[in-house]
């Protein structure tokens, strides 16, 4: 029998086949940087006549795409491997975490559905496996689908242990538990540190680094204590969807002088010099002024290289009356390097150390844009900030969006399901938008249309929540149709893509048709007039 192995990381897809008993392998796979349209990288190797295949710059926004690249390979004809998929009998994952299971379990329903109970715990990992299965068992509906969880190897650790750190009503009415991923890498260096170290009985620590990261302390080849498995939270498309923006601004008015001054703040050479090529690749490199202040650089040129970027756009709004985009990234390492500097003037701290007068240093900032009277040049401000934590709370993007009136957040849940830009629509918002959008400055109906999609897509998000709690049996004919709505949403609103430049129009166009899959009489946020106006014939 033939067994297909998965191995899915939170952004890699490794693949090998067998045949059983025998052990013998037929085939290798490996897709990385899967979530990149333009940057991944697959190999595939047969192992019988040792032909190699290795390609880059794909596009493999989702783990359904890695799985169709491996599998294309397997049933070739010149690779001669596989004539048809169904000789798959079984395919296994190296799984993680699933709620009171360790060990090797069938992937069916009551399993699944203990993974999904972590999902909190583990939402690198998990997330991407169940997308994997559900894929698997769509393809394979006859083959087996095991999991070997990973938090076998960790029944050793003591309770206590298990237990550090967590309030105690959490064990008993969650099951949570301290738990390592990663556990079969550290189990392999357990089981071979014997043989290099010469004895049996000894004190170790493994640590595993990839895509995420994991410390386990080993004594006599057992785990007794582990970190979980650690994913840093950066990585989400702020830089590129910043880029974007800078090369596809433009202004409604064909008459309209129109510039971009970016401020590039305490990044990396590697970073600014993606910002460079990108503005040079496109064009927009002639209609942009660039401030860049690299990592390496002093604190005190990153806390004035916004205010210089300011100072340039300025004079461009309302001295050469332009219509100005000044876009700055990234806040989070001005705020840093006003903290440092505050801490060297031993200025009392406020919160998490930074200056109690944050507030009002990033609102001299952020209340330079807007209009003179008198001038026909304008100033609209980006700023760009990365959350330390993903934490909304924390005193950067608190303020930040406090004095801004409004804030586009990314989400990581997006990002790994291939939706470029990855942007969070519910908590995202404008209080400010009103002022900016209707007839004469965009369209009539783009209020309307803007709050039916809102309340559409979180109506849908709620359906969805719900139909994997109670399954899809559960929903109401609407409820189904508010879910379809918003998968609909995120796949063709908001996954734009990086080099696509659509129009106001284009977009408000692409809303209407995404409301035509919904019953007229939900359509309740709307005045009939525009419905009747715009709704396309379906």
């Amino acid at each position: 029998m033939k067994i297909l192995v998965c191995n899915v990381g939170s952004t890699s897809l490794k693949f090998k086949l067998y045949e059983m008993p025998e052990k013998t392998v037929y085939a290798t796979g490996k897709v990385e940087r899967v979530g990149s349209t333009s940057e991944a990288i697959y190999s595939f190797c047969n192992v019988r006549t040792g032909e190699k295949i290795a390609k880059d710059h794909l596009s493999v926004p989702r783990y359904k795409d890695g799985i169709a690249l491996f599998l294309g390979d397997l049933l070739d004809k010149k690779q001669g491997i596989l004539s048809d998929i169904a000789e798959i009998s079984a395919v296994g994952f190296k799984t993680v975490l699933a709620k009171g299971h360790h060990g090797v379990f069938e992937l069916n329903d009551e399993t699944l559905a203990a993974m999904r109970d972590y999902l909190f715990i583990a939402p690198a990992h998990n997330q991407p496996y169940l997308d994997a299965i559900g894929e698997f068992k769509a393809m394979l509906p006859n083959a087996l689908l095991v999991g070997s969880f990973e938090t076998a190897f960790h029944k050793t650790i003591p309770k206590e242990r298990k237990l550090y750190a967590l309030p105690y009503e959490w064990y008993e009415k969650y099951g949570i538990q301290r738990f390592g991923f990663h556990g079969h890498s550290h189990e392999y260096t357990a089981r071979h540190l014997p043989e290099l170290v010469g004895k049996t009985e000894f004190r170790a620590i493994s640590c595993h680094l990839g895509g995420s990261s994991s410390l386990c302390a080993i004594k006599d080849g057992k785990s007794v204590d582990c970190s979980f498995g650690f994913t840093p939270q950066t990585g989400l498309p702020h830089a590129a969807l910043a880029a974007q923006i800078a090369r596809q601004a433009k202004v409604l008015g064909d008459n309209e002088n129109f510039a971009v001054v970016f401020a590039a703040i305490g990044i990396t050479f590697e970073e600014s010099e993606y910002f460079i090529q990108e503005f040079r690749r496109t064009g927009a490199i002639d209609r942009t002024v660039v401030f860049s202040n690299l990592a390496n650089d002093p604190a005190v040129e990153r806390i004035a290289t916004p205010r210089m970027a300011l100072t340039a756009a300025e004079y461009l709004a309302f001295e050469k009356d332009m219509q100005v985009l000044v876009i700055l990234t990234d806040i989070t390492n001005y705020a840093e390097a006003l903290r440092e500097v505050s801490a060297a003037k031993k200025e009392v701290p406020g919160r998490r150390g930074y200056p109690g007068y944050l507030y009002t240093d990033l609102a001299t900032l952020y209340e330079r844009a807007g209009r003179r009277i008198g001038k026909s040049g304008s100033i609209t401000m980006i700023p760009i900030l990365t959350m330390p934590e993903d934490d909304k709370t924390h005193p950067i993007p608190d303020l930040t969006g406090y004095i801004t009136e409004g804030q586009i957040i990314l989400s990581r849940d997006l990002y790994r399901k291939g939706i470029i830009p990855p942007v969070d629509v519910l908590p995202s918002l404008s209080r400010l938008k009103d002022k900016g959008i209707g007839e004469g400055k965009t369209r009539e109906d783009h209020s309307g249309t803007m709050n039916q999609l809102f309340a559409a897509y979180a109506r849908g998000k709620d359906a969805k929540e719900l139909m994997t709690i109670l399954g899809e049996a559960a929903l109401s004919d609407d409820d189904k149709q508010f879910a379809k709505f918003a998968d609909a949403f995120e796949q063709r609103y908001v996954n734009q893509g990086n080099n696509t430049n659509r129009s106001i129009e284009d977009t408000l166009n692409l809303g209407w048709e995404l409301l035509s899959l919904l019953p007229r009489t939900e359509l309740k946020r709307i005045k009939p007039e525009l419905i009747e106006k715009y709704m396309p014939e379906t």
